[in-house]
């Protein structure tokens, strides 16, 4: 069954093609075809696998094995619903968000579909302080000797995958910490930043409380860099400034022409269907209306530049395998000291090109501290 689903997922003429104790990295798996594996094992078992199941069990022998010890159900316990199957709550697609949100974005109206999630956001509870925020969960991704530690921003963003930065973290030519930071507002009772002011601090706390006295480099891929350069702000002015910030292909709101924005917003489009499903994720239209909160107060925000060696990493190509042409990969308001190009997009340079986007941001680590 597992040669079976891989061979589906990559394209296999069949299931022999697929070697049993071939790495599924060699068997050229990225971060999306990985969940798209996951999901499809889910809806055949029934076992709700967790999104980085392919990378902990790296052969079709190895994972075989994990479902195997999976399966064994204890007398008298029912036998696990396939997760692909509707349940008395409907299916994710009879929510109303969601498909009106989807039909926007097939219909070249992202912008009428980000404002209704926008609207929407205001009426979701919301914090101003740690008390009212709760702690942001923090997920150790690798461990190192080397310093200063990387603390990841994940980007807000509809639907929370947790692949790319692990992909990214052991993709470094050498070890060091890395931890990511996850948004609030995308699981289950979690409320939403009320304000920019009260989302840097409270994120920029919660840093300083997981880092102790060392100071760590932020990173943040997409808008997860437009957190990572506010943080950075905030813990410059209260006089306990990062090491360094790394931006992944992030650029500031509105700086993107609007064919190029909607060739990204279809493509996330796209990834809805490879949703997380572990426990305590919120349903994919609450994680829409979070996204919405979060980049409605980004809108009018441009970021001021920061006395600390900030990085961009910018994609050579277009969501369409276009080259950029050199033009639009120049900076010219400050707020970047330096900049690296890398191979793929804005999706591929974490999924299928993370070593070269690690090895870009550790050599540059390595000259300027």
């Amino acid at each position: 069954m597992v040669r079976t689903e891989v061979a589906v997922v990559l394209g296999y003429p069949g299931p022999d093609a697929v070697g049993i104790d071939d790495t599924f990295r060699e068997l050229g798996f990225d971060s999306l075809t990985a969940v798209e594996l996951r999901n499809r094992i889910n809806a055949t078992t029934g076992i709700r696998l967790r999104v980085t199941t392919v990378f902990d069990y790296p052969t079709v022998d190895e994972l075989t094995e994990h479902l195997v010890s999976e399966l064994e159900i204890p007398d008298g316990e029912e036998t696990p619903t396939p997760a692909g199957e509707p349940t008395a709550g409907g299916h994710a697609n009879d929510d109303v968000i969601v498909n009106l949100y989807l039909n926007a974005v097939a219909e070249g109206r992202a912008d009428d579909g980000m404002r209704m999630l926008t609207a929407a956001a205001k009426l979701l509870p919301s914090f101003t302080d740690a008390e009212s925020a709760g702690r942001p969960k923090i997920v150790q991704l690798a461990g190192g000797h080397l310093r200063p530690q990387l603390m990841c921003m994940v980007p807000p963003i509809a639907p929370m995958l947790d692949t790319a930065y692990s992909l990214f973290a052991t993709g470094l030519p050498e070890p060091r910490d890395v931890s990511a930071l996850w948004p609030l507002g995308f699981s289950e009772g979690q409320p939403v930043p009320a304000d920019m002011e009260s989302l840097f601090r409270v994120y920029g706390d919660a840093v300083l409380e997981e880092a102790g006295i060392d100071p760590v480099v932020l990173v943040g891929h997409s808008s997860g860099g437009w957190i990572a350069h506010g943080v950075a702000s905030y813990l410059c002015g209260i006089g306990r400034p990062p090491a360094a910030v790394a931006m992944l292909d992030t650029y500031w709101p509105g700086d993107l022409v609007v064919e190029v924005q909607r060739d990204f917003m279809r493509a996330q489009a796209k990834r809805h269907d490879l949703m997380s499903e572990d426990s305590g994720a919120a349903p994919l239209g609450h994680q829409l209306v979070a996204m919405g909160g979060y980049l409605g107060m980004f809108d009018e925000w441009k970021p001021q530049p920061i006395d600390v060696p900030t990085l961009l990493v910018r994609a050579r190509e277009y969501m369409n395998g276009t080259p950029k042409p050199e033009h639009v990969q120049e900076v010219t308001d400050g707020t970047y000291h330096y900049t690296a190009d890398v191979p793929g997009n804005h999706f591929s340079m974490m999924s299928k090109h993370p070593e070269s986007t690690a090895s870009a941001v550790h050599d540059w680590l390595a000259r300027v501290l």
